[in-house]
């Protein structure tokens, strides 16, 4: 069959397109299948590509190499927050509960009158602070203040401690790099 004379498809509906080029092409939904596919991966690589270049292209800016470094110092920091803040907070909610019991055992053994039971009395009381001492010189020993109500792992002191480590490590990378130079003759 031969088309409709002097029409063209741009001058028809989209609809009477695809039935015109049905009814005198036949059916071409195999071949535009088979062919998009082959496209579509081929698209698919392609914009994958783009996108993979796009995002070097922007990493590799100043403004990305800046971003990418304060992402990772921002992760290192919460790496870190996260591991020695709750080490931090075992030790002081130890340091607490022994200072809550001795108030308490304190609190309920009002000193005696006498001279023998407030001697007795003593030496427990001097007891009782002996095990807090030992208790804070556990959490001393173990990098945490005494001081229960301060915080020591904050996210500015994760920072901190995360350019502490990038310096450290370029100082140990250039000493190391100068030790291998040769002098000149």
């Amino acid at each position: 069959m031969d088309p409709p004379p002097n029409v063209t498809s741009t001058d028809l509906p989209i609809t009477t397109t695809l039935e015109l080029t049905r009814k005198y092409a036949g059916s071409t939904e195999t071949l535009e299948s088979g062919l998009s596919d082959e496209n579509d991966d081929v698209d698919c690589i392609g914009k994958t590509q783009r996108i993979f270049k796009s995002i070097y292209k922007a990493a590799s800016s100043l403004i990305g190499l800046i971003l990418i470094f304060l992402s990772f110092s921002i992760l290192g920091a919460l790496l870190f927050l996260a591991i020695e803040s709750s080490h931090e907070q075992h030790y002081k909610i130890i340091i607490r509960d022994e200072r809550a019991s001795i108030i308490e055992q304190l609190l309920n053994e009002p000193p005696p009158q006498t001279n023998s039971t407030v001697e007795t009395w003593k030496k427990n009381v001097e007891s009782m602070l002996l095990l807090y001492e030992e208790t804070i010189r556990d959490a001393v020993n173990n990098d945490v203040s005494s001081d229960s109500t301060e915080e020591i792992w904050t996210i500015w002191s994760s920072l901190f401690f995360v350019f502490t480590v990038y310096t450290t490590i370029g100082k140990h990378v250039f000493s190391l790099l100068s030790s291998y130079e040769t002098p000149m003759s």
